[in-house]
């Protein structure tokens, strides 16, 4: 049955007009309400009986753009259990170069010969790419050609019934991201996906469309018979899911309260991979230990590997303090997100980043704005308040050897930093010596030194540092040592409960003698920073205090400043150093401080504090204040003992 739609302008109502002919074929009945589906959207209406002698199918306005429907389109229709079906709705993934060679007349044929295909099957098919989907309204901004392949339009459409895989020839950068999506498109029985093989396999077929007529229609009957959860899913108003946040938690584990927040910490494959061995990082423990100890909401950890985007959910680790031990369980999507990275690896970045996209469709809070900054960026924006120029060190982006050769003008000793790291990752310092010599140093598993006799011999060994990504340049701070040593400082800054700033530690950081970093990875000593200047600076008491005040303003004065630039923050960390005159200089920042330094050299209750504060906020930015005191038993010392077990 094929029906045409149009529009129902000035109403309402939410019936939808059938030709009488197919209102009785489809057996529907007046008085009963019925899913509306088209493609992965869907809408409760009632359906009635008009009497014109056409084809037409009249939808109300609203009903009409919620379920991305085009005026005129023939399409078929058929009835599924309680719901009635318009489609197949068929989109078409191609390369992203793909459409735009189609408005270059280069594969005008090619797009056509679907295009035409489609409408022969009365299909509503469309041309996407990796780029165009909101799977979090179940939409895909498309591509319409038309049948003379003469224009091509932009319009929303529903995720589609079937998925007829044309996708090849992407990028090195495009290719992880399009390995997820199609792992996303697999992990719902509603759509099918199919490539150019399935079809050839299958001569009964005239056509790809006709194919996924059949699809559409006699798609996943096992699965949906077998499980109720999925029948109900597909039974359900579209919203279901956001308005319930952890509705698809199981009543089993206490730990789970279905009317408290929910928040979701965004971490590495690996540190899963920790958490299931019951093996966790330390600040892992800490943050759930801070959990049931006072801030009691309902928090869990995922990866990329854990989103499901088209049905709203996520495999989310926990800790069970039934089982005692950390376990796997489907959650809703979050109300907060504390981003912790969410990847390591480059290729991995690509989808965190695309997930993170997708996550804030839903309007869920987050704890921060930004989970990196870009060292340029940063330098740049910081440069621009007044204030703070007197903080910062001569920074200037790398673009040629010039660059290298002019800083050398204004310091002997430069350090070159990749602008998208951070923890002292991707850092070399380079020293002119008066003799026309140059020395190098960089520190990975252990310190590397050399000497190269000529400037043009250092830019060739550093030739493959400064070939891959943004690098800066930077003078060196004549910073305060210990013999050999480096000193610096890692300050943890956090928004409480009531959204007000703490400076939670600054300790310092004493590096391995002659490393060009203090980074803890490469075995820099630390400790608290009045405890610090009192043994090796020998500072006085009285001096220590003036200090602490110098710094603190300058903590504050930064910590308003990044914000004015980049947005309000729960926590960051800040580097900085003190120079041989007592001033200060900004080093760098971090937006999902690791708190390492911290953990070593200060006391439980500080090291409670700064793992409790980014909950208390996420429970302040969502609106909710105070602490939830609920009756069921605390996992605190379950976790404790496992925490001990860690520690040795």
């Amino acid at each position: 049955m094929v029906i045409r739609i149009k529009v129902l302008k000035n109403t309402e109502e939410n019936k939808v007009l059938l030709p009488k002919k197919i209102f009785k074929d489809l057996n529907l009945n007046k008085e009963v309400l019925y899913q509306f589906l088209v493609g992965q959207l869907n809408s409760v209406v009632l359906f009635e009986e008009h009497d014109e002698r056409t084809e037409n199918m009249y939808v109300p306005k609203g009903i009409f753009d919620q379920l991305c429907l085009l005026e005129d389109k023939r399409i078929n229709i058929w009835r599924e259990e309680e719901a009635v079906c318009v489609g197949p709705v068929v989109g078409i993934f191609v390369n992203t170069c793909y459409l735009r060679n189609f408005v270059a007349a280069k594969k005008r044929n090619y797009g056509v010969h679907y295009v035409r295909d489609g409408e022969g099957s009365n299909c509503l098919t469309f041309f996407f790419s990796i780029y165009d989907i909101n799977w979090i309204d179940k939409k895909i901004k498309g591509s319409l050609i038309d049948s003379n392949g003469t224009t091509r339009t932009s319009h929303w459409f529903p995720l589609p019934d079937v998925i007829y895989d044309r996708g090849a020839s992407f990028s090195i950068n495009q290719k992880p991201l399009v390995r997820f999506l199609r792992q996303q498109f697999k992990n719902n029985s509603r759509i099918q996906l199919i490539n150019r093989l399935d079809t050839l396999a299958i001569p009964r077929f005239k056509n790809v469309f006709d194919y996924a007529k059949f699809l559409a229609r006699k798609r996943d009957k096992k699965k949906k018979s077998s499980s109720q959860q999925e029948k109900n899913k597909i039974n359900s108003e579209p919203t279901r899911i956001l308005n319930s946040p952890v509705q698809k938690m199981t009543n089993k584990f206490k730990l789970f309260r279905k009317d408290e927040l929910t928040v979701a910490t965004f971490i590495s494959i690996g540190n899963i991979k920790k958490m299931l061995n019951q093996k966790p990082v330390f600040r892992h423990l800490e943050l759930m230990q801070a959990n049931n100890e006072k801030t009691k909401l309902n928090l869990f950890f995922f990866s990329i590997k854990d989103v499901d985007l088209i049905n709203r959910s996520i495999n989310g680790t926990y800790f069970n303090q039934e089982t005692g031990i950390w376990e796997q369980n489907d959650f809703s999507f979050p109300d907060v997100l504390y981003d912790r990275g969410g990847a390591v690896l480059g290729h991995q970045k690509i989808v965190s980043d695309y997930i993170r996209e997708q996550l804030e469709i839903t309007g869920l809070k987050k704890i921060n704005p930004f989970y990196t900054f870009n060292k340029w960026d940063m330098h740049e924006k910081l440069y621009k308040q007044k204030k703070m120029r007197e903080y910062l060190p001569i920074t200037r982006l790398y673009q040629s050897e010039d660059d290298i050769m002019a800083m050398f003008q204004q310091a002997k000793h430069l350090y070159l930093k990749k602008c998208d790291s951070n923890n002292g990752k991707s850092i070399v310092k380079i020293t002119k010596e008066e003799n026309g010599i140059y020395k190098y140093s960089i520190a990975k598993e252990k310190l590397v030194q050399k000497t190269v006799s000529s400037f043009s011999e250092l830019l060739r060994r550093l030739k493959p540092f400064l070939q891959k990504g943004e690098v800066i340049i930077q003078s060196a701070i004549n910073g305060l040592k210990v013999s050999r040593s480096n000193i610096d400082m890692r300050a943890t800054i956090q928004r409480n409960g009531q959204g007000e700033v703490e400076i939670v530690a600054y300790p310092v950081r004493l590096g391995c003698p002659d490393y060009p970093i203090t980074s803890t990875r490469t075995g820099a000593r630390v400790f608290c920073f009045d405890e610090f200047f009192e043994q090796y600076m020998h500072y006085s008491k009285e001096e220590i205090t003036f200090l602490q005040i110098k710094v603190e303003d300058f903590l504050l004065e930064s910590f308003d400043f990044i914000e004015n630039a980049y947005g309000i923050f729960g926590e960051l960390g800040i580097d900085f150093a003190i120079d041989i005159e007592g001033r200060i200089w900004f080093i760098e920042c971090n937006a999902k401080p690791g708190n390492d330094s911290l953990y070593k050299s200060h006391s439980e209750e500080t090291v409670k504090t700064v793992f409790t504060n980014p909950l208390e906020y996420a429970r302040y930015i969502s609106g909710e204040l105070g602490t939830n005191d609920p009756t069921e038993e605390s996992a605190t010392e379950v976790l404790k003992e496992v925490f001990q077990e860690q520690v040795k």
